[in-house]
């Protein structure tokens, strides 16, 4: 069996008198190995079990520990606690030997493959979940203070392209502090909202968000803290709003934003 501690790569197996352990150092390039017999380890249990419980420190599992020391011998000692009363202490001593060539390329090889693997497991399970998240819906509204909703105030999480209208005429309808949640949102839309009168005091971010467009929002009167709620924000446009036009022009070209009035 083969396993990965830490920066060790450990080799083991079980045979009918000993048991085979290699311990490979993968930073140095060093390897140790032993086959270890009964009589060294000191156990009241057979050769079978012992290697069980090597195996499960070699996995760290829970209440199984393994201390590594090396030097021109490695020292492994196990640690092992069963049930919270039974705690079994032995160690091994391992000789060193040097890594040629050819071993030293075979693991850099091995150590690759087992890397490109791990990768392909996460990018299948990223995969997965980007699935899983496209069938999620957002609820935007402020349900408890407006009863009834329609379909029209879910919006999928993973949307580029978001639009908030006036809502018959009643403020404070959408929730803003959602925005956030959607991971791939681009644009977005936000007409005649007179509940938003500054970005210091609405509880609304979003860190993809690249275009947003403001139409019909006539208390806006002042774009301060817009890029702190929208850090890649590249363009803004203005409609019937409230903000002095100077002040939205200084304020864009300190922040590198292009503005533009519709």
């Amino acid at each position: 069996m083969t396993f990965e501690y830490n920066n060790y790569s450990i080799i083991t197996s079980l045979n009918e008198r000993t048991i085979y352990i290699k311990v490979i150092d993968t930073i140095s390039g060093m390897y140790y190995e032993s086959n270890v017999e009964p009589k060294e380890l000191r156990l009241s249990f057979g050769l079978d079990a012992s290697y069980k419980l090597m195996c499960k420190c070699f996995k760290k599992e829970n209440g199984y520990n393994l201390n590594i020391v090396n030097s021109i011998i490695m020292k492994l000692s196990f640690a092992v606690i069963i049930e919270e009363y039974l705690k079994i202490n032995f160690e091994i001593i391992l000789k060193s030997k040097i890594m040629s060539n050819d071993e030293r390329l075979s693991l850099n090889f091995n150590r690759i493959k087992q890397q490109q693997q791990q990768q392909q497991q996460l990018i299948q399970r990223l995969n997965q979940l980007e699935e899983l998240v496209g069938c999620v819906e957002i609820c935007m509204s402020n349900a408890r203070e407006h009863g009834i909703l329609t379909a029209k105030e879910f919006y999928k999480l993973n949307t580029t392209e978001l639009l908030l209208p006036a809502y018959y005429g009643m403020a404070s309808h959408w929730d803003y502090s959602k925005i956030k949640l959607f991971y791939k949102l681009e644009k977005l839309t936000i007409t005649g909202c007179n509940d938003i009168v500054n970005f210091n005091i609405v509880q609304m971010s979003n860190k993809t968000v690249k275009e947003l467009v403001i139409r019909c929002c006539t208390l806006l009167t002042s774009l301060y803290g817009l890029k702190d709620m929208f850090p890649n924000l590249k363009k803004i446009t203005l409609s019937q709003c409230g903000v002095n036009i100077t002040d939205a022009t200084d304020y864009c070209q300190t922040n590198n934003i292009k503005l533009e009035y519709s």
